[in-house]
């Protein structure tokens, strides 16, 4: 009769196998030059074979989406923010209004708009650099692309 050690590797590895047959990495994991990335996901695809692929594939066309649709996304998210931040202005003059002394005085009000010029040069030198590798990482997304799909045509 085994024991107990060996039918609890054997269960584990049925466990293992039957994980990587049927699961997703959940994202790409397929570099440029079409090698596969960790010994997990060699696992999957000598398990899953083309289905491995064709789930690589949607991954990397879903990716690929959502970066070229990225600037709108933000645009939109920049706008929703300035309402809300013009809301918030429109409010505070109601309450300078009603209490002028709780305005702050010019001069903070210039250093907070000095601050503001700065964070502004900040965060379109930031942005640059983001979309600078937005499109470096779709370049990489369409060749990554390509090569998938010679393996599963091939």
């Amino acid at each position: 009769m085994p024991s107990k050690y060996l039918i609890g590797v054997a269960v584990s590895l049925l466990l293992l196998l039957a994980y990587l047959g049927f699961s997703s990495p959940g994202a790409v994991v397929v570099n440029v030059d079409g090698e596969i990335k960790g010994p997990l996901n060699h696992g999957r695809m000598l398990l899953q074979g083309e289905n491995f692929w064709l789930d690589q594939a949607a991954l990397a066309k879903a990716e690929l989406s959502y970066r070229h649709n990225q600037p709108q996304s933000q645009l939109e998210l920049k706008q929703q923010l300035d309402r809300t931040l013009a809301e918030a202005d429109a409010r505070m003059e109601d309450i300078y209004r009603l209490y002028p002394q709780l305005r702050p005085s010019l001069a903070a009000t210039r250093a907070d708009a000095l601050r503001e010029q700065a964070d502004e040069i900040e965060r379109a030198d930031f942005e640059a650099t983001l979309d600078q590798q937005r499109l470096r990482r779709i370049s990489e997304l369409e060749e990554i692309l390509f090569n998938i799909q010679n393996r599963i045509v091939n």
